[in-house]
């Protein structure tokens, strides 16, 4: 498992935990917090896949100009 799927699983946990009840009133500030960090992980990779896309876009371009 990547830390891509194990991010998104942790995500997928708290909000099922989120439905179901399983957290205290006292527990949902730091339950939130940490859904906070997880989803900005999970921007962070989505911004480094666009990153990777641009570049291979940039090099194809490159590619048919030089041919």
């Amino acid at each position: 498992m990547d830390d891509k799927q194990l991010t998104l699983g942790m995500l997928q946990l708290i909000d099922v935990g989120t439905v179901r009840g399983a957290w205290q009133g006292s527990e949902l500030e730091a339950v939130s917090v940490m859904r906070k960090t997880i989803v900005e992980k999970i921007k962070s990779f989505q911004e480094e896949a666009d990153n990777v896309q641009e570049t291979l876009d940039e090099d194809k371009k490159s590619v048919d100009k030089a041919h």
